[in-house]
């Protein structure tokens, strides 16, 4: 047995129904717009919530790896990307004197 459409429906419809008149097309009308607006603001709220907390726990995990580090490992660091820089910019200068 199918259900019937009504089923969920604030207005009633008859056996023999010939279709919404002027004022339940309005309802419906206003019922959807409803709706859609609940539905938009639903989804800007939970937008918010992700902007606002996702950077505060990247930042977060971070600054905690960050803080894990000696002083050595920071020059460990710095040295480790100044020589590849380094490696960079002297691969371009020895394409250029190869072109010539």
């Amino acid at each position: 047995m199918r259900k019937s459409r009504t089923q969920g429906r604030l207005l009633p419809r008859p056996a023999e129904w010939d279709g919404y008149n002027f004022e339940e097309l309005q309802y419906q009308k206003a019922l959807n717009a409803a709706r859609v607006e609940l539905a938009k603001n639903e989804i800007n709220e939970t937008a918010t919530h992700f902007r606002n907390n996702i950077p505060s726990m990247g930042t977060k995990i971070i600054r905690n790896a960050f803080g894990a580090l000696d002083y050595l490992d920071y020059i460990i660091l710095g040295i480790k990307a100044f020589q590849k820089i380094r490696n960079i910019f002297k691969d371009k200068k020895s394409d250029k004197t190869a072109e010539k």
